[in-house]
């Protein structure tokens, strides 16, 4: 869903565990300057829409990487255009941890 500028994402695998567990949601802000450490949604030219982490930005170009040992490489990511971020995490929303009484 996009809403002046911002996107609400439903969380699919578990590549940015545990930041981000699957069948959470993320709220990400168009992000004009992404700069490494954020977190961003991007429209990846071969894999489609990605959550990721930028670990480097060098001329405009990205490298991104998961949080999970299983993600993604980033060697095969390979770089992105800044312009291919659609926003950056502003927000998550996961499930509560539940009380157990023993």
């Amino acid at each position: 869903m996009r809403l002046c500028g911002v996107r609400i994402v439903k969380v699919v695998g578990r590549s940015m565990e545990p930041a981000l567990p699957p069948d959470s949601f993320a709220v990400f802000w168009r992000a004009k300057k992404p700069k490494s450490g954020d977190i961003v949604l991007a429209d990846h030219p071969e894999l489609g829409r990605i959550i990721k982490k930028v670990v480097a930005v060098e001329n405009g170009m990205l490298a991104l990487a998961g949080a999970a040992a299983e993600s993604t490489s980033t060697a095969r990511l390979g770089r992105i255009s800044k312009d291919r971020v659609l926003g950056r995490l502003v927000f998550k929303i996961t499930e509560p941890e539940r009380s157990v009484y023993g």
